[in-house]
């Protein structure tokens, strides 16, 4: 496997890509590369069709760059290469998080003074119900019930619930109230 560079302008999207992009997510993506670099390359076919990286080619070409990195997916059927596209978004998506992990991860980013909402990370802080922190020096077989408040971005409200219904599925055990 090669990474190469390749004139953004030689890369075809692929025309039934399985995913929409907004707006705020290619902005995203763009501050990930400035502030981080390529660190994943774009995957396409021979023919330079796009298979995997839609997103991050169109961060690319929001930052006006030349040239971007790819992948080529060497010997991929073309069944194959449609099964990738889709699965490359779906395996993330069946990912859980672990907000104990992501606490104490923000936590040293808070004292770095890392900027939670130009990420889009904001949407993940836990936040104590009633002021109450819970340390990890609790007697074994307490269950403590771990309350979040969720910032969900959306482009319109119709989208709202269908973006809370699909967080809800992804924690089944999670309950849906209403903001006061």
């Amino acid at each position: 496997m090669q990474i190469e560079l390749l004139n953004i302008g030689s890369l075809i999207p692929y025309a039934f890509n399985n995913v929409d992009h907004p707006e705020s997510q290619i902005d995203r993506i763009a501050n990930s590369i400035k502030e981080f670099g390529w660190t994943v390359p774009i995957l396409a076919s021979k023919d330079n069709v796009v298979i995997a990286g839609h997103g991050r080619l169109l961060a690319a070409k929001k930052l006006g760059l030349a040239e971007v990195p790819v992948i080529r997916a060497e010997g991929m059927t073309e069944a194959q290469q449609r099964a990738y596209r889709i699965l490359d978004n779906k395996l993330t998506r069946d990912s859980e998080w672990n907000f104990a992990n992501i606490e104490v991860d923000f936590s040293v980013m808070k004292d770095e003074g890392f900027d939670f909402s130009a990420w889009g990370l904001d949407s993940l802080m836990p936040v104590a119900v009633e002021g109450q922190v819970f340390d990890e020096d609790v007697a074994d077989g307490v269950v403590l019930e771990a309350k979040f408040k969720i910032s969900i971005p959306v482009e319109d409200s119709d989208s709202f619930e269908q973006r809370l219904d699909e967080l809800l599925r992804q924690f089944p055990e999670a309950k849906k109230e209403k903001a006061i």
